[in-house]
């Protein structure tokens, strides 16, 4: 089956390309955020012909286009019958909160053939604001760090330590509290002896910083227990690296739904200790989830309180096997729905 995946070079979306009848007509693009292309009917049409592909699977970066943009091409996608899968991996945006209001969301689902999504809480969510007339299947997200990678990099298995946490910044998005997180980790008697790697993307030249930014910043170089890794991309395969040798993965969600980070946390033996805003817990029984908070101040203070929770929690190792066993399930899931759809 053919799939033109938007996006397709994610870790998560990656690893459906060429499993089992599942083969990606734009492996390694985003055209979302226009890495390899662009979401438009017009370059998607010279690009892939209507008959060089099955099935259109769209999961997230749909929030860059406008609802203009992201309608016009829906459109196309059913004026060539294309069947449009849609995963839901989150409420709302990510990137900024209320962008246009769930207005993305309910397009998707009105042009939306099937649904799938992560968990059942998130099932239910849309079921309740957007109504119960789309078959949806509940599908987790898998593994983010392939287990072919984790047994590879098991050597940096043995650097693991109780004092090693990390918090995956990235793009710095809204959705994250960047700030009062550190700093508060920073002044933790109980966390004195750990240290923290924080994975970030540098400033584009020309952008100012805004005050979150420069905060942020400005913290990251107060203390040597920060190590702070500023790339552009990071591979894979350094990701994997980087976690394996961690014992606990900070992620202060101030909004969200799933979590891919979770699954990554999982599959390279680390605990995740993550804020109670979403459905994370469904993702995985080694989760410790903290209470959030519209003061930031005691959000950030909760963080603590889980972050010394999981600092005395034994040590996690992988398992990829396991992991690889539920991609397949995983794989399969996918298979059958796509197969239904062009069986109509």
């Amino acid at each position: 089956m053919r799939i033109l995946s938007l996006p397709a070079r994610h870790p998560y979306t990656s690893k459906f390309h060429q499993s089992g009848e599942i083969v990606f007509v734009n492996p390694g693009t985003d055209y979302f955020n226009k890495i390899g292309g662009y979401a438009n009917s017009e370059f998607i049409k010279k690009a892939h012909p209507p008959n060089t592909y099955d099935i259109v699977h769209i999961h997230f970066s749909f929030d860059k286009l406008g609802t203009d943009e992201l309608e016009t091409l829906l459109k196309y996608f059913k004026s060539i019958s294309k069947p449009i899968v849609w995963t839901c991996h989150s409420r709302e945006s990510l990137r900024k909160r209320n962008i246009g209001n769930g207005i993305l969301q309910r397009m998707l689902f009105s042009y939306a053939d099937t649904l799938i999504t992560p968990t059942n809480g998130c099932r239910k969510w849309i079921i309740d604001t957007y109504g119960n007339s789309k078959i949806i299947t509940v599908i987790p997200l898998g593994y983010m760090a392939d287990p072919k990678e984790v047994v590879v990099n098991s050597s940096f298995l043995k650097l693991k330590k109780k004092e090693n946490f990390i918090y995956l910044v990235g793009d710095m998005r809204k959705n994250k509290e960047i700030n009062l997180s550190i700093s508060h980790f920073l002044n933790s008697g109980e966390l004195s002896d750990c240290k923290l790697t924080v994975i970030t993307k540098p400033i584009p030249e020309g952008i100012a910083l805004d005050e979150r930014r420069r905060e942020f910043w400005k913290t990251l170089h107060s203390s040597w227990r920060i190590h702070i890794i500023s790339q552009p991309e990071v591979s894979n395969e350094y990701l994997t690296q980087l976690f394996c040798q961690q014992h606990v993965c900070m992620l202060p969600y101030l909004w969200g739904t799933h979590s891919g980070q979770i699954e990554l946390a999982k599959d390279c033996g680390c605990w995740p200790v993550i804020s109670n805003v979403g459905f994370f817990k469904e993702q995985g029984a080694e989760i410790i989830e903290f209470n959030y908070s519209n003061n930031l101040s005691e959000f950030a203070d909760n963080l603590i309180g889980a972050l010394i929770k999981a600092r005395n929690a034994d040590l996690l190792s992988p398992q990829p096997a396991n992991r690889e066993k539920e991609m397949n399930e995983i794989s399969r899931a996918h298979i059958q729905i796509y197969r239904s759809l062009l069986s109509r």
